[in-house]
């Protein structure tokens, strides 16, 4: 938990530590004109498994959306929350599993004077495992994990744009409850967004 909290506490804390750093040929000008907001949607699918007691695969992979707000303290470097909703899905039966995350994240745009823009986002997050069993018995699981990306974005119009980026997770504990447990502790994303940055 130390840990998580401490990771939690470098990814808020980070960007404002930099804030001040302008990049070649940036000025106070320039940055202070650059747009401070940026919010996208978008539509995401993992590889993350969840397997029975005798390791028999329950589903394959997990579909979802994803909504992101970030603020700019500087063009090329934001922060900001994140929330993913995936499809509930169901296995052997009547039961069901459900995911849900919300992450805390840094932007780093490794190309902010080109397009396309490629750029590394860092964070940590928060997820709830829900399982029902016949509708009948419910159990609830809480924990935190790590992620990382990497991502590309174009603008089509004036602030709007398209990208996608792909992700890798990392989870400390791979057991949901009794019965069921995850493939492994890591997972891969990709994400495809639009949003638009003011």
């Amino acid at each position: 938990m130390k840990k998580l909290v401490t990771s939690i506490c470098l990814t808020v804390l980070s960007p404002m530590m930099f804030g001040q750093v302008y990049h070649a040929g940036e000025t106070e000008q320039t940055v202070s004109s650059a747009p401070r907001w940026e919010v996208s949607v978008g539509v995401t699918r993992s590889n993350f498994q969840v397997r029975d007691g005798a390791d028999e695969r329950m589903f394959k992979s997990e579909d979802g959306l994803t909504a992101r707000g970030l603020y700019y303290p500087v063009r090329w470097l934001g922060v900001g929350l994140q929330g993913t909703w995936f499809d509930k899905e169901d296995f052997v039966g009547d039961n069901t599993y459900k995911d849900t995350r919300y992450d805390l994240l840094t932007k780093w745009i490794l190309t902010p004077d080109t397009r396309p823009n490629l750029y590394v986002l860092l964070g940590s997050g928060y997820r709830t495992q829900e399982v029902s069993y016949a509708h009948l018995v419910k159990h609830t699981k809480h924990n935190g994990y790590m992620l990382a990306a990497l991502g590309l974005d174009v603008e089509i119009s004036h602030g709007w744009f398209i990208g996608a980026e792909g992700q890798l997770s990392y989870f400390p504990h791979k057991e949901i409850d009794k019965l069921l447990h995850a493939n492994k502790r890591t997972e891969r994303v990709l994400n495809v967004r639009v949003g638009v940055r003011f």
